[in-house]
């Protein structure tokens, strides 16, 4: 193996481990503050929403219960949302059927929520301290995955790109190494030549 490629290898190797730290880190820091937000924002939401609901509840205002359903459910983040009166009685309901005729089962965090694609969260309507019921809510991670799948194709598109310039560099500076250790070699050759014929003159 040659000097050249040895030293466009070697520049590689070390851009190589260098380019994959930074994308893992960028990866993980990204990641974890946007599936955090996504998954705060749901828990807000279902907050929110349990106090809004919390007078239609205590007075069994059904109208006022689908109305409020409906004008939330124009987030277009929000998958479904049912609001259930004391003994989970079911009281208002709206969003996609397929999610809504599952069996509820809330998420304890944004991993969670992964396998189907939602992120499934509950809050207690309270008054006073007292349970009157629950908000039940779907919240859709499809926004925050594309947005984490597109970090990895820039980053990706990025460190090719990287690679691309640190090998032209590698090249670059192998050759003019080279040159210049060939010349080196050449006046050291040279050098002993002359040495050689002086010291065999008499």
């Amino acid at each position: 193996m040659s000097f050249r490629l040895k030293t466009i290898l070697g520049i590689a190797i070390i851009e190589f481990i260098v380019m994959a730290m930074l994308i893992v880190m960028n990866q993980f820091n990204f990641g974890g503050t946007a599936s955090a937000q996504v998954f705060n924002r749901a828990e807000n939401t279902a907050r929110l929403f349990s106090t809004m609901v919390s007078d239609a509840v205590i007075s069994t205002d059904l109208a006022t219960l689908d109305s409020m359903v409906a004008s939330t459910l124009t987030n277009d983040e929000l998958i479904y949302l049912r609001v259930l009166g004391p003994g989970d009685t079911l009281m208002a309901k709206g969003g996609a059927e397929a999610a809504l005729a599952q069996p509820f089962v809330e998420d304890p965090d944004f991993d969670a929520a992964l396998g189907d694609h939602r992120i499934d969260v509950r809050h207690a309507i309270q008054i006073a301290g007292q349970d009157f019921g629950s908000v039940e809510l779907g919240v859709s991670t499809a926004g925050v995955e594309a947005d984490l799948a597109r970090a990895v194709r820039w980053n990706a598109m990025g460190a090719g790109l990287g690679m691309l310039l640190v090998a032209g560099f590698g090249y670059l500076l192998g050759s003019i190494l080279t040159r210049q250790l060939s010349t080196l070699r050449d006046g050291a050759m040279a050098l002993e030549g002359a040495v050689c014929a002086s010291s065999s003159r008499p």
